[in-house]
């Protein structure tokens, strides 16, 4: 786990990671284990927790490669759904929506934060990113994008925003 992007980019920001990750979930699909898609997890994070729980002081979502089977609008109904979702739930927070590394639903996602002006859209295609299975990032593949993605955080929010 400390090989991987979102730890990296942590790393890099002096930001403590809480990463929610569920194999296969999507905006449009469930994943493995009978986790719901996207949005149903922004809730059931919380769901039982008493308030206030943690508000984060950015979020991250990397969604769309799992969702290859759904067709555009689909893709987009969801995807803005938990958008929304997440506003309300974390109102102020800023959101960074980064487009897969395999750039599934690139125009989709691009489509869908144009308008939003709490998202940050986070471009990936010429990251070179290097991978074990042609789908997740392997060690190279990690640091390259956990760098890269630091560095758009960081030049968005600014270097103070993440000074104690």
């Amino acid at each position: 786990a400390s090989g991987a992007y979102p730890f990296i980019a942590c790393d890099k920001l002096n930001a403590i990671s809480h990463r929610v990750g569920f194999g296969l979930t999507g905006a449009t699909q469930s994943g493995s284990g009978g986790v719901p898609k996207l949005s149903e997890v922004i809730d059931n994070m919380t769901k039982n927790r008493k308030v206030p729980y943690h508000i984060p002081d950015f979020i991250v979502i990397n969604h769309g490669t799992n969702d290859g089977a759904a067709d555009s609008a689909t893709f987009k109904a969801n995807y803005n759904a938990a958008l929304e979702r997440l506003r309300i739930k974390y109102s102020g927070v800023p959101i960074f929506t980064m487009i897969p590394f395999n750039q599934r639903h690139a125009q989709d996602i691009r489509d869908c934060v144009a308008d939003k002006t709490y998202c940050y859209l986070i471009e990936t295609e010429n990251w070179d990113v290097t991978y074990t299975d042609g789908g997740h990032p392997d060690i190279n593949g990690g640091i390259v994008a956990g760098t890269k993605l630091a560095e758009q955080i960081e030049a968005t929010l600014g270097k103070s925003f993440f000074i104690v």
